[in-house]
């Protein structure tokens, strides 16, 4: 069965992409990310917890709320230069993947 491989942002994509996402609602007068959404968002994509892990750490049992966060905030990504990629594939693939960029000592462009 493939998995989705979450994209994985430093903290200063993270806050760039959240302030861009601000700028825009705050644009179009919606609603800008709840503290414990954009917690959520963070332990998902900066810290590589999964969405179980993030709702557990933060004191939701529902990995949908996680889910959620990352989903919308995910909607501005691209727009503000943050560059982040999703890919499918099995589990043993992306062990494959990350051996080689640990190996040639991969970093993720800023």
């Amino acid at each position: 069965m493939a998995s989705a491989k979450i994209p994985r942002l430093t903290p200063a994509q993270f806050k760039k992409l959240v302030a861009h996402m601000h700028d825009v609602r705050a644009d179009t007068r919606g609603r800008t990310l709840s503290e414990k959404t954009e917690a959520l968002a963070r332990a998902v994509l900066v810290d590589g917890l999964g969405y179980a892990a993030a709702a557990r750490e933060h004191g939701t049992g529902n990995r949908a709320e996680a889910y959620q966060a990352v989903k919308l905030l995910m909607q501005y990504h691209g727009e503000d230069g943050v560059s982040a990629r999703t890919y499918a594939g099995t589990p043993e693939l992306f062990k494959q993947i990350d051996k080689v960029a640990a190996k040639f000592k991969a970093k993720p462009k800023e």
